[in-house]
């Protein structure tokens, strides 16, 4: 759970279960959209809340740019429920889920890994983070580290122990960080990485 604020046009995400603090959360792991609606270009993969490439979201659980919206990313073996401001806009199973771009995910079914905030350098803000453990043989977690406003120019990856084979986040916020380096946006110079459709890589 979380609370952000965007700014207009900004692009962010919610990286989970990748493999590894080095590689992009997007392709190996899921990532969580975390966009303006508006955002110009963008397909109905790449709105708030869907699975990067994966499972569209519903739209219109957004608040006006500017304003605090409130998220729950709930994830249950291959069950991943996306609820913003009270409003699901993802509940889906991914057992047989596929890429609906032209786009490897090799970690689209991991069960484990790394969780974080996948920046493109947009003032994105987040505040009482909190990671919960739903795994039955682990305690209780206590909140996530909060985070400052966002200001970053490459994906940063936190790692956080996870319950072996369940894939679910795991109590305590002990982190790593690393980062790698961001895709382009639709619009503005090529950079090395995946793109979607027309070039454009709003991941």
């Amino acid at each position: 759970r979380f609370e952000f604020k965007l700014p207009k046009n900004a692009n962010n995400g919610d990286g989970i279960r990748t493999t590894a603090a080095n590689l992009d959360a997007a392709y190996n792991g899921m990532e969580i959209q975390i966009i303006d609606e508006d955002y110009p270009g963008i397909a109905e993969w790449q709105r708030h809340g869907s699975i990067y490439g994966v499972v569209p979201a519903k739209t219109g659980a957004l608040k006006p740019i500017g304003e605090w919206n409130y998220e729950e990313i709930v994830a249950i073996g291959p069950q991943i429920k996306v609820t913003v401001n009270g409003k699901v806009i993802v509940d889906a199973d991914i057992t047989n889920a596929k890429p609906i771009h032209n786009a490897e995910h090799p970690g689209l079914h991991n069960k484990s890994g790394f969780i974080g905030f996948l920046g493109h350098g947009d003032p994105v803000e987040f505040r009482n983070v909190r990671i919960l453990s739903l795994a039955k043989d682990e305690p209780a977690a206590t909140d996530a580290a909060r985070h400052s406003p966002a200001n970053r120019t490459n994906k940063s990856i936190m790692r956080t122990r996870t319950a072996s084979g369940s894939g679910r986040t795991a109590s305590g916020s002990r982190a790593r960080a690393a980062s790698s380096s961001s895709p382009a946006l639709p619009g503005s110079p090529a950079s090395p990485g995946p793109a979607g459709p027309s070039g454009s890589a709003a991941d």
